[in-house]
């Protein structure tokens, strides 16, 4: 999947070649899912779905085939706090979010946060007054523990694993 730059505005773009003809690739298919206006922040993939978070929410682009590629919107009040804590672990998108750490998939959003909860809301706040703060948080999935492991600057607090 593609991630771009954080802050880059981004389209959605697919260009798959035709099954008989690898070399070639048609023209390119453009979307731009909610406000033009609003940057993407990252694109992050699952089995069915690409997942696409903006600043104006998430969407979801789904389909086979780019004839029958289809954009919805999926959570329009969703905003990823620091775009490199999102990664795809077992089918299912985990972030950090204004709402605290989620589970992301095709069935909607689960709130992971409260075994934590202090935790998160002490950090949130600190990254909210001190925005550099949050500079070098991200996440990895690990996928042989089914773990994700959330990463924060050495000033905030250490990492933690949900």
């Amino acid at each position: 999947g593609a991630s771009p730059r954080h802050g880059v505005n981004a389209s959605v773009e697919a260009a798959p070649p035709p099954p008989p003809e690898p070399e070639h690739v048609p023209p390119v298919y453009f979307a731009l899912p909610g406000d033009a206006t609003k940057r993407v922040l990252r694109m992050i993939p699952t089995r069915d779905a690409l997942f696409i978070f903006k600043e104006d929410g998430v969407w979801r682009l789904s389909g086979a085939t780019p004839d029958d590629f289809r954009i919805d919107q999926f959570d329009p009040d969703l905003r990823l706090l620091i775009p490199e804590t999102a990664c795809a672990l077992r089918d299912r998108i985990y972030a950090w979010t204004q709402r605290g750490v989620v589970a992301i998939a095709d069935a909607g959003v689960v709130d992971l946060s409260p075994p934590i909860a202090a935790l998160i809301d002490q950090i949130t706040q600190r990254f909210a007054s001190y925005p550099s703060a949050a500079k070098g948080a991200f996440a990895v999935a690990l996928p042989t523990s089914d773990e994700y492991v959330l990463f924060l600057p050495d000033s905030v607090t250490s990492s933690a694993s949900v």
